[in-house]
């Protein structure tokens, strides 16, 4: 918007660069708001056009930079600066508020997602050793079959926790034989082996619920 001006006034007036400065806008915002209607110079010369503003648009410059830190956009600035001291203006900021707070409890609500799925990355896994008889006929996965075993005396391992971390509980097993002066069964057969009961599947719970007895026979 171009006007005419005294000499004194001309004097006055700011150039694009030292309002960006004291305005703490950019000069690409400034000629973004100028365009836009938000913020229009004072004076803008027919020839160069260069942009020049008054100091009492320091004032306009605060309101847009705050308002757009709100989040309000660009295109409704206009009517909130001219609504400035009304009513109006008080009930776009509450309504402003209103927008804030739901976007907040959303992120919230996303924030406590992602902390869960960081908590389910390493399923977490539960171990009790205890020395009992395994039932005879109890099914067990051979390598290339699946076997029923006769009663046996072991020690049994049961495992909540997912199948990849099973191994994890031989150093448990080891250190329980060794503190009670346990002998591994030696025979040659699968039932004198350690071997898994599988108590539930994949398909029917979660990798966190499966529950795996690790059967170790003894002599």
């Amino acid at each position: 918007m171009a006007e005419t001006t005294s000499m004194a006034e001309t004097t006055t007036l700011l150039s694009i660069g030292e309002f960006s400065s004291l305005a703490r806008l950019s000069v690409r915002m400034l000629r973004h708001y100028d365009a836009h209607g938000v913020l229009v110079p004072a004076q803008v010369d027919p020839v160069t056009g260069h942009r020049r503003y008054a100091p009492a648009q320091l004032e306009d410059a605060a309101h847009v930079r705050r308002l757009r830190g709100i989040g309000v956009g660009v295109s409704a600035i206009p009517a909130l600066l001219a609504a400035r001291g009304t009513p109006a203006w008080t009930r776009a900021l509450e309504l402003q508020r209103e927008v804030l707070a739901g976007e907040l409890s959303a992120a919230q609500g996303r924030l406590a997602l992602v902390t869960r799925m960081l908590n389910e990355g390493e399923p977490t896994m539960s171990i009790t050793v205890t020395r009992r008889t395994v039932p005879a006929k109890a099914e067990v996965s051979a390598p290339l079959e699946r076997v029923g075993l006769a009663e046996r005396d072991c020690l049994v391992a049961r495992v909540v926790g997912p199948y990849a971390r099973i191994a994890e509980v031989h150093t448990l097993i080891g250190q329980r034989l060794a503190e009670e002066g346990l002998a591994v069964a030696g025979g040659g057969d699968i039932g004198a082996r350690v071997f898994n009961v599988y108590l539930n599947s994949p398909e029917e719970v979660s990798e966190s619920e499966l529950v795996t007895e690790v059967c170790v026979p003894l002599a």
